[in-house]
């Protein structure tokens, strides 16, 4: 699912692969259980950070102004089962 958002991204994606990574790692090594993501666009940082959060037993709460941007957000989190 990461790879076909970030292969579909139309030059909006504002985070790597290895920054998303990073992200994960940094929600667990903190341990980190609220996290607000501002702009979530097509989801793939927010996929990131709910992997994480999923191990900590953390919530994010994501918000996109662009309608169309915010279907497709919750699209991508529903398919990578994150929408709990």
């Amino acid at each position: 699912l990461l790879t076909r958002i970030r292969e579909a991204d139309k030059g909006q994606l504002a985070v790597s692969e290895a920054d998303g990574r990073f992200l994960r790692l940094l929600v667990v090594m903190t341990g980190t259980r609220k996290a607000i993501e501002i702009g979530g666009a097509s989801g793939y940082s927010a996929i990131w950070l709910g992997l994480g959060l999923r191990e900590t037993g953390g919530r994010l709460t994501t918000i996109e102004y662009d309608p169309v941007r915010a279907q497709e957000l919750k699209a991508n989190i529903a398919a990578a089962g994150l929408n709990d």
